[in-house]
């Protein structure tokens, strides 16, 4: 005979941990995590380990994120800029990374409109998506290129920017205002022609310049060289891919590198880094 729980008889904590404990709850809950920390889709397998941590800990939500973060899906190369800012999320971090004074705000609320997203007016009850396919397409990307030239410009009334501290003087040079731009806002510096974090103890170049191109970067440890030099060096990596991947569809190497430093304590280039670990 099937019984039913009279949820009457019940504390609200009893319920809580009814609902804990089972197993479509922390899938739900995983699958909702990764979805909006690692990509749109997010791999079974990485829901499943999310979820076998949540029954395990009763819900610890801080577990269940140490397994995600901890996970080499986490930082695989798919999941790498696979996810897009709302454009509530953009119009925020935009006004944030400049360091806009905020007067009045209607505008950026007409502008995270504008672009897609009406504050406080989502009809669903499960709100606004995280996923791209809501956000991208040709007018939404136009409405942010707009929104980042009238916030720079300062056209946006109630709202200030002052981009000579942000840039320093190189507003005479657009190479070093890109390249300073970089460095301020995304903590990047260019080395080489590629850009390298600004964390960490390697200075190694992850690039070479072409001193022909005419474009003057601060580099590194002589990273600028001259075209017949760098086409022969570009020459010689593309030799050794080949030869690389020869080896590798041989069985004669593995693909993670033994001196990969994740295992070792983190690795310190994970924006440029494209090891599968």
């Amino acid at each position: 005979m099937n019984r039913f729980l009279d949820l009457a008889d019940f504390k609200r904590e009893q319920v809580l941990d009814l609902l804990v404990k089972d197993p479509h709850t922390a899938h739900h809950i995983s699958f909702e995590i990764a979805q909006r920390f690692v990509s749109d889709n997010p791999p079974d397998a990485l829901v499943d380990r999310m979820s076998q941590t949540f029954l395990k800990s009763d819900g610890d939500i801080r577990e269940v994120l140490h397994t995600m973060i901890y996970s080499p899906e986490f930082w695989s190369k798919d999941a790498y800029r696979a996810k897009i800012k709302t454009p509530f999320e953009m119009v925020a971090s935009a006004t944030r990374a400049v360091g806009a004074e905020v007067d009045v705000p209607l505008m950026l609320v007409q502008w995270t409109t504008r672009i897609g997203e009406a504050l406080y007016q989502c009809e669903p009850p499960t709100g606004y998506s995280s996923k791209a396919d809501a956000w991208v397409n040709t007018g939404a990307l136009l409405n942010r290129m707009n929104f980042s030239l009238a916030l720079t410009a300062n056209r946006l009334r109630g709202v200030q920017v002052d981009m000579e501290p942000l840039l320093g003087q190189a507003g005479a040079d657009p190479y070093a205002m890109l390249d300073r731009a970089v460095q301020e806002l995304l903590g990047l510096r260019v080395v080489g022609g590629f850009y390298q974090p600004l964390s960490g103890s390697d200075p190694r170049a992850r690039g070479l310049l072409d001193s022909d191109g005419g474009v003057q970067l601060e580099c590194v440890r002589g990273d600028a060289r001259e075209h017949g030099e760098v086409q022969e060096l570009l020459d010689g990596a593309l030799a050794m891919a080949r030869e690389v991947v020869a080896e590798a569809g041989r069985g004669e190497i593995e693909a993670r590198p033994s001196t990969c430093a994740f295992g070792k304590g983190g690795c310190e280039f994970p924006t440029i880094c494209r090891c599968e670990r």
